[in-house]
């Protein structure tokens, strides 16, 4: 931690996962997704065409999310006591961003639009993957930027 003596300066370390809550909500929603096809009154082969969708959609999500083996994916993000951010990648190499122009903070859930040179990225950002106290300070120093 840093010395200062304000404790919403301290450098704040978030790992870059997902909320266990998230996964839980996207697997139930594409698993309650397969059914809807079924009780329409499609034709039986849209009805295949429709139930593939959620099928691949869940690959997607579980090989970008869960299995990602990537070693340029960002596994924890940093704030710097002087509100610069940087990005800490799965191959050691880390690499400085800064905020985007979008951002949503709210008690539950906070959205970090972050950029560097090369690449956009968002992070969900919820309560039950870090501390309370961390979270709290996290959008304090969102919304309220040192410069």
């Amino acid at each position: 931690m840093d010395n200062n003596e304000n404790p919403f300066l301290y450098t704040i370390r978030l790992p870059a996962k997902i909320s266990p809550k998230l996964v839980k909500a996207s697997t139930l929603l594409h698993f309650f997704s397969l059914f809807i096809p079924w009780i329409s009154a499609l034709d039986f082969y849209l009805k295949l065409i429709f139930t593939l969708v959620p099928i691949v959609s869940f690959v997607h999500f579980y090989k970008k999310f869960i299995a990602n083996t990537n070693q340029k994916r960002v596994i924890e993000i940093i704030l710097n006591s002087d509100d610069s951010w940087q990005l800490l990648l799965a191959n050691g190499q880390s690499c400085l961003a800064e905020t985007g122009r979008f951002q949503f903070i709210h008690p539950l859930l906070t959205i970090i639009n972050l950029r560097n040179n090369r690449k956009q990225y968002y992070f969900i950002v919820t309560p039950d993957i870090i501390q309370p106290d961390e979270f709290r300070r996290l959008r304090v120093r969102l919304k309220y930027p040192l410069s």
